[in-house]
């Protein structure tokens, strides 16, 4: 039998719920001046209370207010990268997202929902190149709606046999894809506001869900931005391997592609190579990591 017989469902402060095998989640204490419990972990309990983590595989981050990494979960095999055209992600926000799962450790994969609002196949994929960059970015992507369940097959065969969470701005759908994949489960979802344009926040927990012995699905609060940590350029440039291939080839080993001289990636986008939009979009995630970040790189 696992020493780790447990596996943490949700938490919220110094409670979490953990399924133990049993009908029911239980609600139990973690120790004090002990590692905080994540969703998805897998724990051993005695005395109603967390006793011991299992070492875990990965942990999938985002930022918080101060550009510190805050963990979210625990074990993920698979990052749902949920978007849709209302609300339409906003600028960066796919590539902020694959250099998270690349600094996480994480396999990310691009879910397009509420592929039903649009009148033909021609102007998804118009849409799908003008505004995501998923060619360019290198990620594979699969196109959905929670409404149409013949739609989500190849979804399912994807999230089988593994720990996939699902990620992403409010109001695209996520919570309404975790019901359609996952009948009988039943969570509150909201319309986009018409006054912005931005989704309103329905989950307020990680929260996982199983849907076989070794299937499972995380829901996580929705956000109006992802923000990042004090990520390596070297990093950023997981979202970017139009540019990466180039990197090599730079005058200096230390290049960080933001106007130093002797810039491979800067003279393949001088030789349309590569799109200006590329290089600009690199740089702006750069100059907009926390100044940690910054300062880290020039030490």
């Amino acid at each position: 039998m696992s020493s780790f017989p447990a596996r943490v469902i949700a938490t919220s402060g110094s409670r979490c719920s953990v399924d133990v095998g049993e009908e029911q989640p239980l609600r139990l204490s973690q120790r004090r001046n002990r590692q905080a419990v994540l969703c998805g972990d897998r724990v051993s309990v005695a005395g109603g209370v967390i006793e011991a983590i299992a070492p875990r595989r990965n942990t999938f981050y985002r930022a918080d207010r101060d550009g510190d990494k805050q963990p979210i979960a625990a074990n993920i095999d698979l990052a749902l990268i949920v978007i849709s055209s209302e609300p339409a992600p906003t600028r960066d926000l796919i590539a902020r997202y694959v250099i998270g799962c690349a600094d996480s450790n994480v396999e990310p994969l691009l879910v397009i929902n509420k592929s039903d609002l649009f009148s033909d196949y021609e102007a998804f994929l118009s849409w799908l190149r003008e505004t995501t960059a998923v060619h360019e970015i290198g990620v594979q992507w699969l196109a959905v709606s929670a409404y149409q369940p013949a739609s989500t097959h190849s979804l399912r065969e994807r999230i089988e046999g593994r720990v996939s969470m699902l990620v992403g701005m409010s109001g695209v759908g996520k919570s309404s894809l975790m019901m359609a994949l996952k009948p009988g489960v039943r969570l509150t979802t909201q319309e986009v506001s018409s006054a912005h344009g931005k989704g309103k926040h329905t989950t307020s927990v990680t929260t996982l869900y199983p849907l076989n012995e070794t299937t499972a699905l995380i829901d996580s609060p929705g956000v109006w931005e992802y923000g990042l940590w004090s990520v390596p350029p070297e990093r950023v440039l997981a979202a970017f391997p139009d540019l990466a291939r180039y990197s090599d080839q730079c005058k200096f080993n230390d290049c960080k592609h933001l106007g130093e001289p002797g810039c491979a990636v800067r003279a393949a986008v001088d030789r349309d190579e590569v799109a200006q939009a590329r290089l600009e979009a690199f740089q702006r995630i750069v100059r907009t990591l926390p100044a940690k970040a910054l300062w880290e790189r020039r030490s």
